[in-house]
């Protein structure tokens, strides 16, 4: 219990950070320049940005039901530090701390940290999953030279990704192409068949988020008018990164979960579809009333010109009819995910 009440304090120190961020995501996206480019396209912005919230909703919860998983039965250090990665990666999936950075230079020190610290973890994950070992030994020290880069940058503003700009990003995406290649090594030339079948879903996972990482960050260095705030190619291409990015991330979450609990990885007891389904439902209702009042408000506000807590208590009441069926889907699906684990 001792060895895990670090990994609860700094997870607790950065869903502080991620809820102070999330109203100024919300308002970041609803009140986004890419509003001016969606009006050139003819495409109404309000339920475009509350559809893509909703996904970033549904994203960081898939992160932070696989965090559970692994945190609450996982043994062993290993078992903490893919649980932690999956907290801290979960709290900067979206682009809620990025936005609170910009809008307030007074949270960029924690902002940081959090960021860092999942990048940092998700780096740690890759290079040793699942069984605790670098594979191949060297990446050890690309893991200690990394970390010990984002932990300089805390203190040294030079160092920081918007003053290296796209050196930056180029370093970093090349870090984790070499981190996916050393799992894919791992797998082809030193799992045994029955290890390759427990991970194949996760490595799969890996090779599809790293894609989405470079659709992410690298078209505006190469096309500058992906980077111009208000014209139609830049909301076009926000939305389509945006999208690709939460989607492909709670993939990854998903797939170490379900891996996790279908095949013992990390000594992880099977004992929990009801706590699988309940994390599942809230999710999937956060994420349906997030779209739905957004894109409520947004009607009535173009029609009276100001907002209505009667209509977000309506909305309420719609999405708390639709649990019970809900419940029964989501229960469905989740015992049949579960019953090869079963039957073990």
């Amino acid at each position: 219990m001792r060895g895990r009440v670090p990994g609860f304090v700094l997870s607790a120190l950065g869903a502080i950070v991620f809820v102070r961020a999330v109203p100024v995501w919300i308002g970041g996206w609803l009140g986004s320049d890419d509003q001016i480019g969606a009006a050139a396209a003819g495409i109404p912005w309000v339920p475009v940005a509350a559809v893509v919230l909703a996904i970033g909703v549904a994203a960081v919860a898939c992160y932070l039901f696989a965090a559970a998983v692994v945190l609450s039965r996982g043994e062993g250090t290993q078992a903490r530090v893919v649980g932690l990665a999956l907290v801290f990666v979960g709290f900067g999936v979206t682009d809620a701390l990025a936005l609170l950075r910009a809008s307030d230079p007074v949270w960029t020190v924690p902002v940081l940290a959090v960021g860092n610290a999942a990048n940092a973890l998700a780096l740690a994950v890759l290079l040793t999953f699942p069984t605790g070992r670098f594979v191949p030994r060297w990446s050890a020290t690309l893991l200690l030279g990394w970390t010990a880069y984002l932990v300089l940058m805390l203190a040294i503003p030079a160092l920081r990704w918007e003053s290296l700009g796209a050196s930056a990003v180029i370093v970093e995406l090349a870090v984790f192409a070499i981190a996916v290649a050393a799992q894919c090594y791992r797998f082809a030339n030193r799992s045994t068949q029955g290890e390759r079948q427990r991970t194949k879903w996760i490595l799969l996972a890996f090779l599809i988020m790293f894609p989405a990482a470079i659709v992410r960050d690298v078209p505006p260095l190469v096309v500058p008018a992906l980077a111009t705030s208000g014209t139609v190619e830049r909301f076009v291409f926000d939305v389509i990164r945006t999208v690709y990015w939460d989607v492909a991330a709670a993939f990854a979450a998903v797939a170490i979960a379900l891996a996790t609990i279908r095949y013992h990885l990390l000594d992880v007891d099977l004992a929990i579809s009801r706590t699988i389904v309940a994390t599942l439902l809230t999710a999937i209702v956060a994420g349906l009333f997030t779209g739905i009042s957004a894109i409520t408000n947004w009607v009535i506000l173009g029609m009276t010109g100001q907002h209505s807590e009667v209509a977000n208590i309506a909305v309420a009441v719609l999405v708390a009819v639709c649990i019970a069926p809900l419940q029964r889907v989501v229960r469905r699906h989740v015992d049949r995910a579960l019953e090869p684990s079963r039957s073990t």
